[in-house]
């Protein structure tokens, strides 16, 4: 989301907004009752700001660990834009459209596929319905849940992007909460690209001082391949001589800014907003204007372009991302806070 900056209305409104909050927050600390234990190993993946944190990465980050423990895992979102009703129940290696379980569940359930998906609005009635058709070697993995409390987590790992933090609560900033909600952190994971060396290094030292409890993890996104959408095919420079960007997420400047970086020479930029529900004609304009020999675009992206039914396809590519720990001591950190809820 775009914030609307400092100002008389949107003072206002993040304040009553975050009144709000203060009183939900003080309820659940207050009577920890409210938050349901699914009985199960359950690990929470969010963050404190509206959208484009690199969640969804650490989530599949944390399910690949889990399952390389011999633990089966079990997705929980509440599918954000999907077209479908109710509770949705994905079994393992079974196919997903981002119309039945949303963009981002899909494409936690397509890269880990021996992993379950349960989709609802409350998780803690998906991980009922999951725990019956689970193992008791299973664990649950939130993603994007650190606001949504009515789940009891064993730990919460929460995202945040490095350097100076702002105060500013939505609609005015960024922020779901204030900053202090950091304190339910168990481990914080500051995520920056390959040139955010000195801000993730600053941002441990100011995170460590004030919230001296969590483990303060530091990741960087790094390029691993590109794919050709329609094939699969995967290269490690895109083939595309001045191609045009397309995407619709929360931070679009952060993926212009990885292709530049990558010596991409752009010829066109269409930029929609986060999860957009993408139409052929717009894809067909987009491949037709001058200039343009293909369209590049990010993995999220994907998910959704592959649903629509185009006539003529472009030459379509996205980007793969990695995470990457910036030191042994953040691999230890982060793998650690997952193995204390592993029996």
């Amino acid at each position: 989301m775009v914030p609307l900056g400092i100002g008389a209305v949107s003072s206002v409104v993040s304040a009553a907004y975050g009144a709000v909050v203060g009183v939900r927050n003080a309820a659940f600390n207050l009577m920890p009752r409210l938050s349901k234990s699914a009985g199960l190993p359950t690990i929470g993946i969010g963050g404190i700001h509206a959208g484009g944190t690199g969640k969804t990465p650490v989530a599949l980050l944390a399910g690949a660990y889990v399952l390389s423990k011999g633990y089966e895992v079990a997705f929980l979102s509440r599918g954000y834009r999907r077209k479908t009703r109710g509770c949705v129940i994905s079994r393992p290696h079974s196919s997903d459209t981002w119309e039945s379980v949303g963009d981002e569940p899909a494409l936690l359930h397509a890269s880990l596929p021996q992993s379950w998906l349960g989709i609802c609005g409350n998780r803690y009635k998906s991980a009922r319905a999951l725990t019956p058709v689970l193992s008791r070697k299973a664990a649950f993995i939130l993603d994007d849940a650190f606001q949504h409390r009515q789940l009891k987590r064993d730990v919460d790992i929460a995202c945040i992007p490095p350097g100076p933090i702002s105060e500013a609560l939505i609609p005015a900033g960024t922020l779901r909460e204030p900053l202090s909600g950091l304190s339910r952190a168990h481990c914080i994971c500051v995520i920056g690209t390959k040139g955010d060396g000195a801000a993730l290094q600053t941002s441990k030292r100011t995170l460590a001082s004030r919230f001296p409890d969590a483990a303060i993890v530091l990741i960087q996104q790094t390029p691993s391949a590109w794919v050709r959408l329609k094939t699969g095919e995967q290269r490690q420079t895109v083939p595309l001589l001045r191609p045009a960007a397309l995407c619709g997420i929360a931070r679009p400047e952060r993926f212009i800014f990885l292709l530049k970086n990558l010596g991409i020479s752009l010829s066109a930029q269409s930029i929609f907003k986060d999860h957009h529900e993408y139409r052929p004609e717009e894809i067909e304009s987009i491949a037709k204007r001058p200039g343009v020999s293909g369209i590049v675009t990010t993995e999220k992206d994907a998910v959704r372009l592959r649903s629509l039914k185009l006539v003529s396809w472009p030459d379509i590519w996205y980007l793969k991302i990695d995470l990457l720990f910036f030191d042994t001591e953040s691999q230890r950190l982060f793998y650690g806070t997952i193995d204390r809820v592993l029996p």
